[in-house]
Order: structure tokens, then C-alpha cells, then sequence
């Protein structure tokens, strides 16, 4: 069982939507386009076991 985590990244903000492994939205917010607040929410919500990152870059 695990969670899954997606980003949209904007030009001046990002949004981060966690789900849990039985669908329900654990977290939903919206945070500076920095790399310190990715970090600190990356650390908040990162599940025990293994680990998987994706990542999209449009263009």
C-alpha cells in the first residue's frame, strides 16, 4: 500500500494533490514555485519503504 503525489508546477506557484491508496485526498496545496517548500512537503508526506519520482517538463 503507498500513496500517490502529483505536482502541477506553474510559472509562480505549484500544486501538490496526495492520494491515499484507497482514493481519499490526504493533501491538497498550493505553495511558492521554490525549491525549499518542494522539499519540506516532499519530506512531510514521503511514505516508509520504497520510493518512486516522476517528473513531466512540458515543451
Amino acid at each position: 500500500m503507498g500513496i500517490w503525489a502529483g505536482v502541477d508546477a506553474g510559472r509562480t506557484h505549484r500544486h501538490c494533490v496526495v492520494i491515499g491508496h484507497d482514493g481519499q485526498r490526504l493533501l491538497s496545496r498550493r505553495m511558492a514555485n521554490d525549491e525549499r517548500p518542494l522539499l519540506a512537503l516532499m519530506a512531510e508526506v514521503r511514505a516508509p519503504g520504497p520510493s518512486r519520482v516522476l517528473g513531466h517538463r512540458p515543451g
